[in-house]
């Protein structure tokens, strides 16, 4: 007796998406620098604690999984900002345009990462005059 196969859902790909990353999110120019080889993987403190690791999202992004890549929130969170300082004591401070980003979404989501992304602004404004 022979089975089928279970029937999936037709999937989409961007493949656009990752040229889109590149221009509207902050940095995004340097993920074509990425040799999948790991580090930022076995190095990020919450890598663990993330639905997919920087490697696997980098290789998703490049793959135009938007719908998945998006999918979980919980991998924007702790990359909305980023704060560097450098050896000769200079510190930098990036972040993700939340407004930009929102346009990407429909309702709920797009509501909250508009409404995040000036919050954020507002808070950071007083950190970064200082």
């Amino acid at each position: 007796m022979t089975v089928a196969p279970p029937e999936q859902a037709a999937r989409t790909y961007d493949l656009g998406f990752a040229r889109w990353v590149r221009d509207n999110v902050q940095g995004g120019n340097k993920m074509s620098l990425c040799m999948q080889c790991g580090m930022c993987s076995g190095s990020c403190p919450i890598g663990t604690e993330m639905d997919h690791g920087p490697r696997k999202l980098f290789m998703m992004i490049r793959a135009g999984m938007k719908d998945d890549v998006f999918k979980p929130m919980a991998v924007l969170m702790p990359t909305a900002v980023s704060v560097y300082e450098t050896s000769g004591g200079e510190v930098y401070v990036s972040r993700m345009n939340l407004g930009r980003m929102s346009t990407m979404f429909g309702g709920t989501v797009r509501a909250a990462l508009k409404g995040g992304g000036a919050n954020l602004e507002k808070a950071l404004e007083r950190v970064i005059e200082n």
